[in-house]
């Protein structure tokens, strides 16, 4: 079970409807994240795309397809620290310096963010909340990132799933090919039998009922 800290939500107080939101860390890679698209598109399915500033850098038409296809777009930092080892001016540069990248792409000011690794102590929550942001964990975890084969993920997903879960996946920016493949190969797996099963996806902001983004400006 993970540490909590303040503002820290890893699924929402109470749930009205079968309600699940998918997420992925680390977007977006320029080799699976075409195919992760082409694969929420078919199947109809919103997500939660935490971006890396470095991977948003790399891969501008990506996050802007996300935004364009209905996907919310959130910070996940700008080069993946570990937070708890850097100064409170470190943090707030991680966390700044990702979203200014992403604003100047989609004119959108994110509202939504969550730490590398799930690392957080109470001076980086505090940090992340007075710069406006909603502290996003999970509390399904696909594991995905670690080499395990695509049916394995998809083992570790469905059973656990229940309503109001958050599902933690990756989209690993110059991630393993490995990796990258077992999420491609597990989401329709995932998504089909977890629509049999009642489930309906949203993403976060729908989950937790609060907004999307902090604000819309003028993309530079």
């Amino acid at each position: 079970m993970m540490n909590q800290f303040p503002g820290q939500i890893s699924r929402p107080e109470q749930t009205d409807g079968n309600f699940v939101a998918l997420t992925f860390d680390d977007a977006p890679d320029s080799l699976f994240g075409p195919v992760l698209l082409d694969t929420l598109a078919a199947y109809n399915v919103p997500a939660t795309f935490f971006c890396l500033g470095t991977c948003v850098q790399r891969n501008p038409g990506l996050v802007q397809r996300m935004v364009g296809e209905g996907h919310i777009v959130a910070n996940h930092s700008y080069d993946h620290a570990d937070l708890t080892t850097l100064t409170p001016e470190q943090v707030r540069e991680e966390v700044l310096r990702a979203e200014t990248l992403i604003q100047q792409i989609t004119g959108l000011r994110t509202a939504l963010f969550r730490p590398p690794y799930g690392a957080l102590n109470d001076e980086v929550s505090q940090i992340v909340l007075s710069l406006g942001y909603k502290i996003i964990m999970w509390n399904v975890d696909s594991l995905d990132w670690t080499g395990i084969t695509g049916p394995a993920v998809a083992a570790r997903v469905v059973p656990n799933t229940t309503a109001g879960s958050i599902i933690l996946m990756h989209n690993t920016c110059g991630g393993s090919v490995q990796a990258g493949t077992a999420t491609i190969q597990s989401l329709p797996f995932i998504i089909e039998i977890l629509r049999a099963e009642g489930y309906r996806f949203v993403t976060i902001p729908t989950l937790l009922d609060i907004p999307a983004y902090q604000g819309v400006v003028e993309p530079y």
